[in-house]
C-alpha cells in the first residue's frame, strides 16, 4: 500500500505546472506566407487546451461569428518566455501548428484572436486581439496598415497597452519564432542579446502587477442593450473575484460592483443617443484604497438602430412583418409589440440578422389587431421605435393595407350626403356668382353688386307686375271667376 502511495506522490512531483496565463499575439504577417507568432511573456508554461484560434472579416462587428474559429490541439503549450507560431497557406518555415492550409488573412482589414474557449459562447472570452485597416473588431483602435506592405514584412509587437494602433508597427522583415527586429525607440536594429527571456525588451517577462480589460461582447445601439464583461488578473495572472469595480460609461452613467461573482460577469447598459464613448474601468482590492490598482479604458461606437414593422397583413392570417436595414444582426428581446390596448413582448434571443426580415405571425402575437388598426413597436423601456402605418392618419372607419388608405366607410346618412352635396354645389354656384360680379364691377371693388343690374332688376318685376295687373281686370270684365280649386296650397 505504501508502494502505491509513493507512485502517487511521485506523478503529482513531475507534472509540469501549466497554467492558463496570459499570451500575446506577438507578430502576424498577412501577405507571402501568412503567421500568427504567439508569446508567453510568464515564467511557467502556459497551456492552449480549450483554447481557440479565430479570424474575423473587416466588416464583422459580431464576435461570435469568425469567418475562421479552430479549436488548438491538446497538447498546445507555450513555454515560458517562449513563442508559438500558427502557420497559414503558403507559410513554409518553423512551425507550431498549421490549423489552415489556405490564406485567408485580408491585407486591407481584419482581426485575428485567441479565446479561452468556444468564441460562440457567451461565457468565453478573449485572451488577446489584433486588428488592423478599417476593422470593427479591435483592442482599442485597429492598427493602421501602410498604403504599400514591403514583401516579406510584417506587424510586429512593441507594447502591451491594449492599443493594436500603437502597440504594432510594421517591420520589413518578419521573425517568425524570434526576437522582433523592433525596440522600444522602434530601431530595426534588433538587440545584441538575443535570449528572449534575458534581454528582450518586447518580449520581455513583465514585472507583477493587477491588470484588468474590459470587454464587449456585441455591437453598440442606440436603447439596445449592451453587453459588458471583464477579466482582472492578479499578480501571479490569476483571476479576482473579489474588490470593487467602478464602471464610467461616458455618458453621465456609473456602475459599481463590490464582489465579482459568476452571476455579474456580464451585464446589459443602454445608451441613449449616438456617437462615441470612453468606457472606463477601475479595479480596487477594497473600497479603502484611494488609487485603482488597475484601469482600464475602451472607445465605443454607438449607431442607430433602423428597426421598422415594414407590412400588417389584417387578413384572417394577420400578422407582422419587422424589418432590421442597418449592417448588423440586432436582438430585439424584450421589445413591445402593441395594438390598441393589447401587447406583446417578444422572448429572449429574438434576433434579426443585417438587412432582414422577422415575420410574426398573428397566432403567436395573440394580439387583437382590429381592421385598420395602427402597429407599434418600442423598446424595452416603452420608448416607440416604429408604427404603422407609416405617416398615415387614417380615418377610424377607414380600411388599411400596406401602409394606405384603401377604402374608406362613410357614417353619414343618404339624406344627409345629398344635403351636403346640395351646400356644396349652392357655395360653389355663390362662388362662381360673386366671381362674375367682381369681373363686372367696373370700379373694381370686391364685393359690390353692379348698379345696372339693380335697376334692370327693379325695371322687370315693376313690367310684370303691371301686366298681371291688367290681365285680371279683363278676366273680370269678361265675366270669368277664378276657382279656389285651380291653385295648389304649398306650405
Amino acid at each position: 500500500m505504501r508502494k502505491y502511495f509513493l507512485i502517487i506522490i511521485s506523478l503529482f512531483v513531475f507534472i509540469p505546472a501549466y497554467a492558463h496565463a496570459q499570451v500575446l499575439i506577438n507578430e502576424v504577417r498577412i501577405d507571402g506566407g501568412e503567421f500568427v507568432e504567439l508569446y508567453n511573456p510568464d515564467s511557467t508554461p502556459t497551456s492552449l487546451k480549450n483554447y481557440y484560434f479565430t479570424y474575423y472579416s473587416g466588416t464583422q462587428p459580431d464576435w461570435t461569428k469568425p469567418f475562421r474559429s479552430k479549436l488548438f490541439p491538446d497538447t498546445a503549450t507555450i513555454q515560458a518566455g517562449s513563442y508559438y507560431l500558427i502557420a497559414l497557406g503558403e507559410y513554409t518555415g518553423t512551425l507550431d501548428w498549421q490549423p489552415y492550409t489556405s490564406s485567408f488573412l485580408s491585407n486591407g482589414a481584419g482581426t485575428v484572436a485567441i479565446w479561452d474557449g468556444d468564441p460562440k459562447q457567451a461565457s468565453s472570452e478573449h485572451i488577446d486581439v489584433f486588428g488592423w485597416g478599417s476593422a470593427l473588431l479591435s483592442l482599442g483602435q485597429p492598427f493602421i496598415v501602410p498604403d504599400t506592405i514591403p514583401a516579406g514584412a510584417s506587424f510586429s509587437r512593441k507594447a502591451d497597452t491594449d492599443n493594436n494602433a500603437t502597440d504594432f508597427i510594421t517591420t520589413p522583415d518578419a521573425t517568425p519564432g524570434e526576437l522582433n527586429s523592433v525596440d522600444n525607440n522602434n530601431s530595426d536594429t534588433p538587440p545584441a542579446n538575443p535570449d528572449p527571456v534575458a534581454a528582450n525588451p518586447l518580449k520581455n517577462i513583465i514585472e507583477p502587477t493587477i491588470s484588468t480589460k474590459i470587454i464587449l461582447k456585441n455591437k453598440a445601439f442606440v436603447g439596445l442593450p449592451t453587453t459588458f464583461s471583464s477579466t482582472t488578473l492578479g499578480y501571479s495572472r490569476e483571476e479576482l473575484l473579489n474588490g470593487v469595480w467602478s464602471w464610467n460609461f461616458g455618458d453621465g452613467t456609473i456602475q459599481e460592483d463590490t464582489q465579482y461573482l459568476s452571476d455579474k460577469k456580464m451585464f446589459n447598459h443602454v445608451f441613449a443617443y449616438p456617437g462615441e464613448y470612453v468606457v472606463t474601468l477601475e479595479y480596487k482590492r477594497n473600497a479603502y484604497i484611494q488609487n485603482p490598482d488597475a484601469l482600464d479604458r475602451m472607445t465605443v461606437n454607438v449607431s442607430q438602430a433602423n428597426v421598422a414593422i415594414t407590412n400588417v397583413s389584417y387578413d384572417a392570417k394577420e400578422g407582422i412583418e419587422i424589418t432590421n436595414t442597418t449592417p448588423a444582426e440586432i436582438d430585439i428581446s424584450g421589445w413591445i409589440i402593441r395594438s390598441g390596448e393589447s401587447r406583446f413582448i417578444l422572448p429572449k434571443n429574438s434576433i434579426i440578422m443585417a438587412n432582414k426580415k422577422m415575420m410574426i405571425s398573428g397566432a403567436q402575437l395573440g394580439l387583437k389587431i382590429q381592421d385598420g388598426g395602427s402597429v407599434s413597436i418600442s423598446y424595452p423601456d416603452g420608448t416607440q421605435v416604429s408604427v404603422f402605418p407609416k405617416d398615415t392618419v387614417a380615418r377610424s372607419d377607414s380600411k388599411v393595407r400596406n401602409g394606405e388608405v384603401v377604402e374608406s366607410y362613410s357614417s353619414v346618412s343618404d339624406s344627409e350626403e345629398k344635403s351636403m352635396a346640395e351646400n356644396l354645389l349652392s357655395a360653389q354656384v355663390a362662388q362662381a356668382a360673386d366671381g362674375s360680379d367682381k369681373n363686372s364691377d367696373a370700379a373694381g371693388k370686391p364685393g359690390v353688386i353692379s348698379s345696372g343690374w339693380l335697376y334692370g332688376g327693379l325695371a322687370g318685376i315693376l313690367i310684370i307686375a303691371a301686366w298681371s295687373s291688367v290681365y285680371i281686370r279683363r278676366k273680370k270684365a269678361s265675366g270669368e271667376a277664378t276657382e279656389a280649386d285651380s291653385f295648389t296650397l304649398v306650405e
